[in-house]
């Protein structure tokens, strides 16, 4: 993080939702929640963050979810957590999974 004229900045590196990619047909995921990590960077405005969130490894992501039931119940409350599906490259539009995704 640094602060420059047009306030505090931060560099933030870019995970993709399945329906982000341009990947078709796109593989359907097991569970709800996953995400592809990507090369994509850029400098963001503090202010633009909405919240924070956590990508773990799909084993985490389930031993958290056996632990906390009602996450699967309903996703739209509970946005903080996912779980890392494999990478995407934007510029080849390929996506390579991780292994039991």
């Amino acid at each position: 993080m640094w602060e420059s004229v047009k306030g505090k900045q931060l560099k933030v590196k870019w995970f993709y939702h399945p329906e982000e990619t341009e990947v078709r047909p796109l593989r359907k995921l097991q569970l709800p929640n996953g995400v592809f990590k990507s090369n994509h960077t850029d400098d963001n405005d503090i202010q633009t963050i909405s919240h924070k969130c956590e990508v773990v490894p799909l084993e985490e992501y389930r031993n958290r979810l056996s632990l906390e039931p009602d996450r699967l119940a309903s996703f739209e409350d509970y946005n903080d957590l996912y779980y890392m599906a494999g990478f995407y490259n934007e510029v080849a539009r390929k996506i390579f999974y991780e292994p039991d995704v």
